[in-house]
């Protein structure tokens, strides 16, 4: 479905337009993966810089606690000093409340905000006043808590470890070194808190960092030791005390600030990406599309008949490989054609030639019908004498026996001579086409029956036994009486003559469907083999069984032309003839005719009532 909805969105479009889309679309999606790649680096910079932006608060908020509380004038002077970049005299008796207000901007930024809070943890130490979480507050610092009391187990872990790894080494020379590195291991602490035992929220407007105090020794034994509540509460070194600072940071500044970021990189991704079409777009056509429409013009000048043309593109590149290949296909393309131009001729003078010979064999066939017909009906004239003469003979009382018997020869020549001599006149007609139709009504039982009586006399003296096979009582039909009297002669006098004595010959006569008569001639006789099918419907041609190997010598008479005349016929009044035969044990000839005649040339349908 996608690839049919592609095939008929692109398929209009040049090679061009294709390239430069889908190039496109391969820039647009590696600077869309590139930039949020930035965008996600750039995101956790800013969060990491706006982390220890926090971080740095709470260390300055802690300094400053400590600052306000054991002030020394002319140190904090000597520091303004120093953060100013002049040297500033120093003056003991400067002003206190004064000399924090010029330092408190430089230490704590005015933009931040900050907070101490605390647990209920019943932990009280001196000096370490915090206002109790709740809410959010809660969560956040409960998680802290939980981080710093996980890292003080993992710590106590590594320590116990490496203590005990230490006891089992076999004991060396007692040493400085070895001494001071197995004190460290029995008393390893944290020195610090680790950097991602944090906790930090997010606003609308403001960003959220909790930041957990650390204390070390000499401030819980000095300035803010512990109170009696305390001493009963189990605590480990980084939860006691436990007290966070949290830090606010405006956040709408660095939200401006990523905005302008992502504009600028949207404003450099189109820029980019326009650039980088214009400039594929610029190749493409110098490289491509240039050499294909050079390429394209030169095939359509080529297609106008111009075969001098050759295509030259200096390249160096495939283009100058494929014009150098189209180059050679055309010389080889304009060598056949002359080749074939060159035959072509030959054949044309070979088709004159056959042409000639064509009318001159036409001729000579025109010459041979009418030979054979001139002949043919020269011939039957004496002929009919001679039968006439015979007949006469015949009836001469003072014939001889013998004489009687040649009387008789003479006649059965003569009128085996006279069926030849009307076959090749038919044969001849129907090649000329001028045999005509002349369709009648009558019963073809009839016909059958009569056709039978007629050779009864040919089967008798063989003691072939011939039948007649139809269901009906009367059937009609429109056909030429005539012509159908000659088919089924033909029929019966093939299958008498190459049935052997003692046979059977069946006439068969059904109607085939309603508009169709299917009549059929069976015998018993030597059969036909399946390669000699259409040799024996073939003018002059005879059955090798007939013919013997050498097609020369003959078992039967005849000149071959019965079958020929037969099929001829079939088709003449619209039907047609087929043969179904077995060596040895006989042949059928089945015939297909129309009920009701039909002229070709005639657009009417006559009806007949059967």
């Amino acid at each position: 479905m996608a690839n049919r909805f592609l095939k008929s969105l692109l398929g209009s479009w040049s090679l061009e337009r294709k390239c430069l889309l889908f190039l496109g679309l391969a820039l647009l999606a590696s600077l869309l993966l590139a930039f949020y790649a930035v965008q996600v680096l750039a995101s956790q910079l800013v969060m990491e810089t706006t982390r220890r932006s926090a971080k740095d608060y709470a260390n300055a908020v802690i300094a400053w606690k400590h600052i306000t509380t054991d002030f020394n004038p002319l140190a904090a002077n000597q520091a303004l000093g120093a953060i100013a970049g002049e040297p500033v005299r120093p003056q003991p008796n400067e002003d206190r409340t004064r000399i924090l207000e010029l330092l408190r901007p430089f230490m704590l930024p005015s933009r931040y905000e900050y907070e101490i809070l605390r647990i209920d943890d019943l932990l009280e130490h001196e000096s370490l006043s915090a206002r109790f979480a709740n809410g959010t507050d809660k969560e956040l610092i409960n998680r802290v808590h939980a981080k710093l009391a996980e890292l003080d187990s993992i710590d106590a872990e590594e320590a116990k470890r490496t203590l005990e790894k230490a006891d089992t080494v076999p004991p060396a020379p007692p040493t400085a070194t070895n001494l001071l590195a197995k004190t460290n291991a029995a008393k390893a602490w944290p020195a610090a808190i680790r950097p991602y035992a944090f906790e930090e929220a997010r606003s609308s407007d403001s960003v959220y960092y909790y930041h957990p105090i650390s204390f070390d020794k000499t401030c819980l034994r000095e300035c803010h030791a512990a109170l009696p509540t305390s001493a009963a509460v189990p605590t480990t070194p980084s939860l006691n005390p436990f007290r966070v600072i949290k830090v606010k940071m405006p956040y709408s500044e660095t939200a401006l600030w990523s905005m302008w970021t992502y504009s600028i990189l949207t404003s450099i991704a189109i820029c980019t990406l326009a650039l980088s079409l214009f400039f594929i777009h610029w190749v493409l056509k110098r490289l491509v599309i240039r050499p294909l429409s050079y390429m394209k013009h030169i095939s359509e000048e080529i297609t106008r008949g111009d075969t001098k043309l050759r295509f030259s593109l200096d390249t160096d590149d495939e283009f100058h490989e494929l014009s150098e290949s189209f180059n050679r296909m055309l010389r080889h393309m304009t060598e056949t054609q002359e080749q074939l131009q060159l035959v072509n001729s030959e054949k044309d003078l070979r088709v004159d030639d056959l042409a000639r010979v064509n009318l001159q064999l036409f001729e000579a066939n025109r010459l041979k019908g009418e030979f054979l017909a001139n002949m043919s009906h020269e011939l039957r004239t004496p002929l009919n004498s001679i039968l006439g003469f015979s007949e006469v003979l015949q009836g001469f009382e003072s014939l001889t026996d013998k004489q009687r018997r040649y009387a008789s020869n003479i006649q059965n020549s003569g009128r085996l001579l006279l069926d030849m001599i009307n076959d090749i006149l038919d044969l001849a007609k129907v090649e000329a086409g001028k045999m005509e139709v002349r369709p009648t009504e009558f019963c073809i039982l009839s016909v059958i029956h009569a056709q039978c009586e007629i050779v009864m006399k040919m089967a008798d003296d063989k003691n072939i036994d011939l039948r007649v096979d139809s269901s009906q009582t009367e059937m009609r039909i429109r056909q030429d009486q005539g012509k159908v009297q000659q088919i089924l002669t033909n029929l019966l006098s093939n299958a008498i003559k190459f049935t052997p004595e003692g046979g059977l010959v069946t006439v068969f006569c059904e109607w085939q469907n309603t508009d169709e008569l299917l009549l059929s001639v069976s015998d018993t006789g030597v059969g036909v083999a399946a390669s000699d099918y259409e040799i024996i419907f073939e003018k002059f041609r005879q059955a090798k069984g007939v013919t013997g190997s050498d097609g020369l010598t003959r078992e039967h008479s005849g000149t071959g032309l019965g079958l020929s005349i037969v099929r001829e016929l079939c088709r003449l009044l619209g039907g047609d003839i087929s043969l179904s035969s077995q060596l040895g044990c006989g042949s059928t000839f089945r015939v297909v005719l129309p009920i009701v005649y039909r002229d070709p040339n005639s657009t009417e349908s006559p009806k007949i009532a059967i």
